[in-house]
């Protein structure tokens, strides 16, 4: 099956109506990128900000009519929009090699041998191993970024068979989830952001995972539990920010994982969890995960 992908250049203002407008339309994935050379390194928590510009991509099976569809919307959003649409481009993607293109949200992904992190248009192979569907999103991520590849790898190689896992700073769930399909017995999914929670609730069921594994909601209503293990990607400002909340958390000899930091900050945070010894960590693509375990003395 061939593929359709639509990409633009608009203002952030006019983010919102243009994914909705392109999903009405049956995009299968929406993205983001920055179209102007603006870093967004350290939102606070329950920001979700974006760029002044962004570039736009979109996929859609190419179907019959579907460019057609493209062209009248884009005609359209040409006439109302005040910012202004730049560098439209509808192109194809067929034959392509899928191990090419999975930062595109294109293919299924394995971690650590072990779990499969796949877009629901495509499938994985069926070998036995363990299955998470998680569609690319305009706001959360799907195993894409360095630092949720970070986090996936390393839960992988874990024996979580029957462990206490929190997910803090949960996004669309992909960590919470993926413990849950490695064998977790109970997991706590957190955000600030109520669309997170929505999106984490969304994944759940498309999934057709149980609710009663999984406890999802915001830092306030955390349920007092020691979790075997706590994973946090979230920006380093903000995890020493939580430094406190995240250590009450883990169990004595418990793991934490953290990441969304670059190398350059990873004293930094390390110095903001003195009860863990840190004796793990990994780089990948410019950010890094740290892995410690909590003492007994803490």
């Amino acid at each position: 099956m061939g593929w359709l992908k639509f990409t633009l250049t608009l203002p952030r203002e006019d983010v919102g109506s243009m994914e909705r407008d392109l999903e009405a339309l049956g995009a299968v994935s929406v993205s983001l990128t920055d179209a102007a050379d603006e870093p967004i390194m350290e939102p606070d928590p329950g920001e979700a900000p974006l760029w002044s510009r962004a570039v736009m991509s979109a996929l859609f099976e190419d179907r019959e009519g579907v460019g057609d569809d493209l062209r009248g919307l884009a005609a359209r959003w040409r006439q109302s929009m005040v910012g202004g649409l730049e560098d439209l481009e509808i192109s194809r993607l067929e034959d392509r090699d899928w191990s090419e293109t999975w930062r595109e949200g294109l293919a299924p992904r394995c971690f650590s041998e072990r779990l499969w992190v796949t877009p629901s248009y495509a499938r994985p192979p069926e070998d036995g191993r363990p299955v998470l569907v998680i569609d690319p999103g305009l706001a959360f991520g799907s195993g894409i970024h360095p630092t949720t590849t970070l986090c996936l790898s390393w839960l992988s190689g874990l024996d979580l068979e029957g462990a206490v896992v929190a997910d803090y700073g949960c996004g669309c769930g992909i960590l919470a989830l993926a413990a849950l399909r490695l064998g977790a017995g109970q997991v706590i999914a957190v955000d600030h952001d109520p669309q997170a929670l929505v999106s984490t609730r969304d994944n759940l069921a498309r999934n057709d995972i149980g609710p009663e594994r999984i406890w999802i909601g915001p830092p306030d209503e955390v349920p007092q539990l020691h979790c075997d293990l706590v994973v946090a990607n979230i920006f380093s400002r903000v995890l020493t920010m939580l430094s406190d909340e995240l250590t009450r958390l883990v169990a004595t000899d418990g793991q934490l994982g953290l990441s969304g930091m670059l190398p350059a900050q990873c004293d930094a945070v390390k110095g903001s969890f003195a009860s863990f010894q840190f004796d793990q960590s990994t780089t990948l693509e410019g950010w890094s995960l740290l892995v410690g375990r909590r003492g007994v003395a803490a």
